[in-house]
C-alpha cells in the first residue's frame, strides 16, 4: 500500500478497502491489507477478520479464524465458524474440524449448533465415527439436540465398528437431554 502512496489513517477506510478486495476476488491481497494493517498503526477488528476469512479458501481461512480468536482475543461473527467447518467438511477435513471446534472453545469462542453439526456429518462421510462421537458429546454438553441422522449415523456406526460400550454412553447423553 505504501509503495503506491496509500496510507490510510482510519479502520473504517482499511475495512472497506479489504471488502472491497474481497468483492473483487482478490482474496490474497485483502489478507496480505489484514496482516499490514499492525504495521499501519491500525489494528484490526473481527469485521476486518471475518471479511477475509469468509471469502479466502483453504487452509488460510483456517489460520485467519485461529489467529482471530486464540491470538487476539476476538470473537467472529454469527456463522463464520460454521462456513469454515463447512469448507473442510467439502475438503475432506471434518476430523481436523472437530479439532478446531475444541480449540475455539477451549479459546472461549462459542461454537454455534450449525458448526458442531457440520463437522458431526463430516466426520460420519469420512467414516470417522468416534470422532463423530466426540463432537455429538460436545454438542449434548453444550444443550444442543443433534439432528436424527446425526444421531442415528453415530450410534448405528459405533455399534457396527464393535463399540457397543460408547454407543450405549452416546444413547445415555442423548437420553439425559431427552433427546
Amino acid at each position: 500500500m505504501r509503495p503506491l502512496g496509500f496510507r490510510p489513517t482510519d479502520l473504517n477506510t482499511l475495512n472497506y478497502l479489504i471488502s472491497s478486495l474481497c468483492a473483487a476476488g482478490e482474496t490474497d491481497e485483502a489478507a496480505a491489507v489484514l496482516r499490514g494493517m499492525p504495521t499501519a498503526g491500525i489494528d484490526p477488528d473481527s469485521g476486518s477478520y471475518c471479511e477475509v476469512i469468509e471469502a479466502i479458501d483453504g487452509d488460510a481461512a483456517e489460520e485467519l479464524l485461529v489467529e482471530m480468536v486464540v491470538g487476539r482475543g476476538m470473537l467472529p461473527r454469527n456463522g463464520t465458524v460454521a462456513r469454515v467447518a463447512a469448507a473442510m467438511r467439502a475438503q475432506g477435513d471434518a476430523r481436523r474440524g472437530a479439532e478446531l471446534l475444541r480449540l475455539l472453545d477451549r479459546a472461549g469462542c462459542a461454537v454455534g449448533f450449525e458448526a458442531y453439526e457440520v463437522v458431526a456429518e463430516g466426520c460420519l462421510k469420512s467414516g470417522e465415527v468416534v470422532a463423530a462421537a466426540r463432537v455429538l458429546a460436545e454438542m449434548v454438553e453444550r444443550g444442543f439436540v443433534p439432528s436424527i441422522g446425526v444421531r442415528l449415523g453415530v450410534v448405528e456406526g459405533l455399534a457396527a465398528i464393535g463399540q457397543g460400550e460408547l454407543a450405549v454412553d452416546v444413547r445415555r447423553r442423548l437420553a439425559g437431554i431427552r433427546s
